[in-house]
């Protein structure tokens, strides 16, 4: 069952790669320097998708990921060459794979992506601090390594305002440290939880504001604690 799950994008990549070939052969010409970008990400897509496929499919994406970059630099930088969206699906097939180095492979495609003069998006962004999240045991949770995360993202914002600490990304960070035993969490929890607060009340724009997820995770976060003051928290939240 699982072998014909796969057999769609593994099919997929072999016509890619049959037709990378014959490129390379001469015989095929593409229309623009886009469309082996195009091709790649169509099969890269369709890896992304695969909520089930765990490590083969990261491997495979992050195998086409390197293949893209050979191509590139072996055709003189004109075709292959991976975009802001070949980035997104593979950081996606990483976050849904589960595997324990996930976010360690997530940080270094956040990184590559300066090599190709791209910046992170907010969606790479979340999508790297999900594959921590979705990855990491409850007892190897290190919930700094996501708000490093959420560190760039703000300074990011500040400096240009390219990117957004938007909520979806506190809520990420937020995740992280209700899944951690450290004892000052639920503390840690409620100063982000505030901070994106102020963030709201000062630009009054809608990113910015609190959603259910960032309520729901400051208040496992709380829970967890177990004493009389957390319960006061949960009920000033």
């Amino acid at each position: 069952k699982n072998e014909s799950y796969l057999y769609s994008p593994m099919a997929a990549e072999k016509m890619l790669k049959r037709t990378m070939d014959q490129y390379e052969l001469g015989r095929i010409y593409f229309q623009n320097n886009t469309s082996a970008t195009k091709m790649y990400n169509f099969v890269l897509r369709s890896y992304s998708k695969m909520h089930k496929g765990g490590k083969t499919a990261m491997e495979r994406s992050l195998a086409l990921l390197d293949d893209m970059k050979q191509r590139y630099d072996q055709s003189g930088r004109l075709i292959a060459r991976p975009d802001d969206f070949s980035f997104g699906l593979v950081l996606r097939t990483i976050s849904n794979s589960g595997t324990k180095d996930a976010f360690i492979q997530a940080e270094s495609i956040l990184k590559l992506m300066g090599k190709f003069g791209l910046m992170p998006r907010e969606k790479h962004y979340l999508a790297a601090m999900r594959a921590f999240l979705l990855s990491a045991n409850q007892n190897d949770i290190d919930p700094a390594s996501v708000e490093s995360i959420l560190d760039v993202v703000k300074q990011r914002y500040k400096d240009d305002m390219s990117v957004k600490p938007n909520a979806a990304i506190y809520s990420a960070c937020v995740s992280a440290y209700a899944k951690s035993n450290s004892s000052k969490s639920s503390q840690k929890a409620v100063l982000l939880l505030e901070e994106l607060k102020t963030l709201y009340e000062e630009t009054g724009d809608p990113d910015f504001r609190p959603d259910n997820v960032m309520y729901g995770a400051v208040l496992d976060s709380i829970s967890k604690n177990g004493t009389e003051e957390s319960v006061n928290q949960s009920m000033q939240i």
